[in-house]
Order: structure tokens, then C-alpha cells, then sequence
């Protein structure tokens, strides 16, 4: 089995308060289910894309959660998080 990595960076520009995410990698279609963006936040789901997470994600911090916390929320809920990317 060939291994196709998938690279993600979140960013926020603090000068405009805008945020994004940029996405590389060998598989089709990743790049329209690995980031998620609002006007709050950045968030970039990969290996065994799972879209729950970046939706709830997104809410979490919505909500104020510091993202130490929802981090670690949303890696208990996802049961695949130790396979990577085969």
C-alpha cells in the first residue's frame, strides 16, 4: 500500500481577525471536506476524514471552549483517530 499523506495548516491573521485553512495532498476531494472555517476559527480534519468533527468543532469554539478543551473533545469522540490515513 502507497502511503498518501495529507498536510493541513489553520491560520489567523491577527490584523484582520480573518482565519483560514490551506490543504495539500495525493487523494481527490480532500480539499472540500478537510477544512472548516467561520469568522471565529480555523479547524482542519484529515487522515480518515470525519466532516461530524469539524462541524462540532467549530460550534465548541462558538461557543467560547478554549481550544485545548474541544481538541480534546472531539479526539475522545473520534473512535479512528489512532488508524491515520490507511
Amino acid at each position: 500500500m502507497v502511503d498518501l499523506h495529507t498536510f493541513s495548516i489553520a491560520a489567523r491573521d491577527s490584523g484582520a481577525g480573518a482565519f483560514g485553512v490551506a490543504v495539500a495532498t495525493a487523494r481527490p476531494n480532500v480539499g472540500r471536506l478537510v477544512p472548516w472555517v467561520s469568522a471565529r476559527s480555523a479547524i482542519a480534519t484529515q487522515a480518515r476524514v470525519n466532516t461530524e468533527l469539524g462541524r462540532q468543532g467549530l460550534a465548541l469554539l462558538a461557543q467560547g471552549v478554549p481550544i485545548e478543551v474541544a481538541l480534546s473533545a472531539l479526539l475522545r469522540k473520534d473512535g479512528k483517530r489512532e488508524r491515520g490515513s490507511r
